[in-house]
């Protein structure tokens, strides 16, 4: 199965460096030696008048999806998906799910 959600976190934007000014001679593939880089990107959102930060999750050869009953105390939305492919285990927090396709059902 493909399974696609959002996953949330509080925005840290008040967090973030900000540039000197200065220019750099080199690209960041060749800084990081490296020829791709995967970029975390989280987008800026607002939800019932709180800006949060959400990001698109997507997970190939998934075998089972699970919602685990835990309750969270803070105000973020989504809550954890557990998502199972072959051996592996992994625990989204604070996630919603989008979209779930079995192309061979």
């Amino acid at each position: 199965m493909l399974v696609y959600l959002h996953e949330y976190r509080t925005d840290d934007a008040g967090n973030k460096r900000t540039g000197t000014g200065d220019s750099v001679d080199h690209d960041t593939e060749t800084y990081f030696e490296v020829d791709e880089l995967e970029l975390d990107e989280w987008e800026v959102v607002e939800r019932d008048g709180t800006r949060l930060q959400r990001r698109p999750r997507e997970f190939e050869d998934v075998t089972a999806v699970s919602l685990p009953h835990e309750s969270s105390d803070d105000d973020l939305p989504g809550q954890t998906i557990q998502i199972r492919t072959g051996g592996d285990t992994e625990y989204v927090e604070h996630a919603e799910l989008v979209e779930v396709q079995d192309p061979d059902p």
